[in-house]
């Protein structure tokens, strides 16, 4: 794992596992004491790649205050036959004070894909869930947080647990059923999802949750 008291991931760079084979992929924690700041397009992933049948690998961002921002990702994709990873968000000790992602392409993602291979639908494995624990939790300029799935196996679940959640200016937080408009290679030809969408929780930390907003155009659960 990575521990330091202010964790700064940015200019494009990249950490991650990932499992190709039988294997599981390996469990990632950052931990960031003070904050943990991922910018300008960096990536977090632990993803199952085509041809995988083990479990893709855990993420887990232990802060105070998580910053998501300039296109940046944090991801746990499924593209193999075993389960897709989980993403947790929380704080040192209970929930974090602050999760901001902000920003066009910035989010989080434990999406699961099939394609179609010669008339073989390859990649059948479940989505991983999404788990955010904190006292405020803001989504905005077109953010997502996505555990979907474009093919047969079913999507994971999000669940927000935040006294203070602002979805905003065209953020979305969605576990959805839908078709894939990009194929995985040349001349596939993509079938449609028959995997069932999750569900998205939204609650407080001593349910009910304190101020729930969601503003702006595009922006939903």
């Amino acid at each position: 794992g990575l521990t330091g008291h202010h964790v700064t991931i940015r200019g494009l760079s990249n950490i991650g596992s990932a499992t190709f084979a039988g294997g599981g992929g390996g469990t990632l924690t950052i931990t960031g004491t003070e904050n943990i700041a991922l910018e300008s397009g960096s990536i977090v992933t632990t993803n199952a790649d085509p041809g995988s049948q083990g479990p893709a690998g855990k993420t887990v961002l232990t802060t105070p205050h998580l910053l998501i921002a300039g296109g940046s990702v944090v991801a746990s994709q499924n593209f193999g036959d075993g389960p897709g990873g989980t993403v947790t968000v929380q704080g040192t000790s209970g929930p974090a004070q602050s999760v901001l992602i902000s920003d066009v392409g910035s989010g989080i993602f434990t999406d699961t894909t099939s394609f179609n291979l010669d008339g073989t639908i390859l990649g059948g494995g479940s989505g991983g869930s999404i788990s955010v624990h904190a006292n405020s939790v803001t989504l905005q300029d077109r953010a997502i947080l996505s555990a979907g799935t474009t093919g047969i196996g079913n999507a994971g679940n999000i669940l927000d647990k935040a006294d203070s959640i602002n979805i905003q200016s065209g953020a979305q937080m969605t576990s959805r059923s839908s078709i894939r408009q990009t194929p995985v290679f040349d001349g596939e030809v993509i079938s449609p999802p028959t995997g069932n969408s999750g569900t998205v929780i939204i609650e407080g930390l001593a349910s009910p949750a304190q101020s729930v907003l969601i503003d702006g155009f595009g922006s939903g659960v």
